[in-house]
């Protein structure tokens, strides 16, 4: 950034923080809103420049203009949106725990239903070449002639349409 003869390198950052800087920033090395540290900083960034005050008269004209400058920080609006606070890692540990018993909770009990898997299938088989009839007869209504089930990866016409194709 170039102000007349003054050059501050465009790499030199710095966080100016006031006391109502909220998380993420608020946790970051940063220069607070307070008169000793802004006086730092004040100091910091007259020396980046290309010839710079003394300290002696950049100390009193700092000690001149520090009250209007309290006042506008202090009259800065709190912030729109309040971050909530870090959680602690025993919380999120704790809750770790937790989503991994109701995890391995649910795994036992869809494992109970594992064993009749195998009775599962063998029953599937058994019903497939009755399925359209079961279906029909379930909704009341005939199914047209054409149509057909696809269960299991099998093709099942309706009773009386087997092997007319």
């Amino acid at each position: 950034m170039c102000t007349g003869d003054a050059y501050i390198p465009s790499n030199t950052k710095t966080s100016y923080l006031w006391d109502r800087t909220l998380a993420p920033l608020s946790e970051f090395q940063a220069t607070k809103a307070e008169k000793e540290e802004t006086r730092q900083l004040v100091h910091n960034i007259n020396m980046s420049l290309g010839s710079p005050v003394q300290d002696q008269p950049l100390n009193g004209l700092f000690d001149l203009v520090w009250p209007k400058l309290k006042e506008q920080l202090d009259s800065l609006p709190e912030p729109e949106m309040a971050v909530p606070p870090r959680r602690e890692i025993q919380d999120m540990v704790e809750e770790i725990l937790n989503l991994n018993r109701a995890a391995a909770k649910s795994r036992e009990s869809v494992e109970q239903l594992d064993r009749y898997i195998p009775t599962f299938e063998l029953l599937m088989r058994a019903l497939e070449p009755h399925v359209a009839s079961i279906l029909t007869a379930l909704a009341g209504v005939q199914q047209p002639a054409a149509s057909s089930v696809k269960l299991a990866g099998t093709i099942v016409e309706p009773e009386g349409d087997q092997g007319k194709k």
